[in-house]
């Protein structure tokens, strides 16, 4: 007797949604797709005997239902009791299911073992990813992978940045680890050489170790520091109006693969908000910014320090105009278009 399908989806994520892949690639998807009739069930492991036994319940009905389900596992990479329990799955599912490996970030690279990662990716039916560095990553363990870059939701908010005689950066994001010797690298050396005003807006420093590292490297410089705190992460208007006042958003990566591995998001987001990107050439980050168009590009401290003097020197008008550019560039990677894509992906297991 055949398998009969159905428009649902079961998701198991790694994290919560205080992890921005769980809630753009996962949370946020899923709602969307909701809204063109493809139910989903969303697992969000927590340390909690009601969590425990909502993930029993999930997996026991994928171990006995005919009913063939889409089932994708979102970065799940540890050796615990939850990744046991969905290889126990597959094992025996392989059959009735279609299952999917999400991976939008090179966190094997941060590893000691990335065996689980690779025996999920082998033993998958495809592999999802969110940028050219994790297809030929995920390429060494199967052959069906398909890239669906990590979506923004759009927005009618627009950057509005009051001219005047100080130049206002941003950077969204966690701002510690890569992500903070990414801006001590470039941004940090070229804006205490600079010999205009300078604000530099950072959200995401929680960490009071950064904090300090960055209040202490400016000391005495003509920048002045801001750290914006972000009450509600799941409050895209919050998040938005946080940056509304940044005349560029920084988005600085070096060579590695980690970096080359992201999925250029503070870039989209920037963009999102008509806010013309800065970046490295690295990754991802030069298939969204068009150099001189929506943003700029740089190789070197001082081609960054070139670029900020000359968007210094110009007109509010010219100003405009790149922040036009940079919202109508936007429309390519929101969620609207993206949902399309994994709709695409998943047709083939859909009614």
């Amino acid at each position: 007797m055949p398998h009969t399908k159905s428009r649902s989806i079961v998701w198991f994520n790694f994290f919560s949604n205080n992890a921005p892949s769980v809630r753009y690639r996962g949370t946020y998807l899923l709602d969307h797709l909701g809204k063109r009739g493809i139910s989903s069930e969303h697992y969000l492991p927590k340390r909690s005997l009601s969590s425990f036994l909502r993930l029993s319940i999930l997996v026991t009905k994928l171990l006995f239902t005919r009913t063939a389900t889409i089932v994708v596992v979102q970065r799940v990479s540890s050796f615990g009791f939850y990744a046991r329990l969905l290889k126990v799955l597959i094992r025996f599912r392989k059959r009735t299911h279609y299952f999917y490996y999400d991976l939008d970030d090179a966190i094997y690279e941060e590893m000691a073992n990335d065996a689980q990662i690779r025996w999920f990716m082998q033993h998958f039916h495809q592999v999802i990813v969110g940028s050219e560095e994790l297809v030929r990553y995920a390429k060494q363990w199967n052959s069906n992978v398909r890239l669906i870059t990590t979506p923004v939701v759009s927005t009618d908010l627009k950057a509005s940045p009051t001219f005047s005689d100080r130049l206002t950066l941003g950077f969204i994001g966690c701002y510690w680890g890569t992500h903070y010797q990414n801006m001590q690298d470039w941004v940090l050396p070229a804006l205490i050489e600079l010999d205009f005003p300078v604000t530099l807006e950072i959200i995401g420093a929680e960490k009071d170790k950064e904090r300090q590292l960055t209040e202490k490297f400016l000391a005495g410089s003509s920048v002045t520091l801001v750290f914006k705190a972000i009450n509600d992460w799941m409050d895209e208007d919050e998040i938005n109006t946080a940056m509304m006042n940044w005349d560029l958003g920084l988005a600085p990566l070096n060579d590695t693969v980690v970096c080359r591995a992201k999925s250029a998001f503070k870039v989209k987001q920037y963009l999102n908000m008509g806010i013309p990107a800065v970046s490295t050439i690295v990754g991802e980050n030069p298939k969204f910014i068009q150099n001189r168009h929506n943003g700029f590009l740089y190789e070197t401290i001082d081609e960054l320090k070139m670029i900020l003097t000359n968007y210094y020197h110009l007109s509010e008008q010219e100003r405009i105009l790149f922040r036009n550019k940079a919202k109508n560039s936007a429309s390519e990677f929101q969620l609207e278009n993206i949902s399309k894509e994994w709709i695409n992906a998943l047709k083939d297991q859909l009614l």
